[in-house]
């Protein structure tokens, strides 16, 4: 989840649930109460998802701001398969050289970076990452694209 050069335009998600019953309710730090809540600034929101038997569960989805960052959906020289990833994450680059590529948890903090590349091709080994939401960011020389990924287990 991103917002673009320090305005109201990120949003954040929670996606892919598992376990607990059905239907879920939200309860986030800005008042919202749907699954994705939009216009926000860059910051972290905390969220409690509660399950029909009223088991809860408390996270926290960081919104990051960037500037000048392309989505990798909206770029078809890009592939990156699994999503959701188990053991490897393959990423395929159509065009271009990828320059870096860099991993990060929704804390921000860096869990896999490769950089002074010059491939079409990486497989990323994410089998020792906990489950959970990550961003994936793509160097090809000055232009970077991200995309949400998804580590399950």
């Amino acid at each position: 989840a991103n917002s673009t050069n320090s305005q109201s335009n990120g949003n954040a998600s929670i996606d892919n649930i598992t376990g607990g019953t059905w239907p879920y309710t939200y309860n986030w730090s800005n008042g919202g109460t749907t699954q994705t809540i939009f216009n926000l600034m860059a910051g972290t929101y905390a969220v409690t998802i509660t399950d029909n038997n009223g088991c809860t569960l408390a996270t926290n989805v960081v919104v990051q701001d960037v500037t000048g960052i392309n989505s990798l959906s909206a770029d078809n020289s890009i592939s990156v398969y699994p999503n959701p990833a188990k053991e490897i994450l393959t990423i395929e680059s159509k065009q271009s050289f990828m320059t870096e590529i860099k991993l990060t948890d929704v804390l921000g903090q860096v869990v896999s970076q490769q950089i002074s590349l010059r491939v079409n091709h990486v497989e990323l080994n994410v089998s020792t990452l906990p489950a959970g939401v990550y961003i994936l960011e793509v160097k090809q020389g000055d232009v970077k694209f991200q995309k949400q990924i998804v580590i399950g287990r």
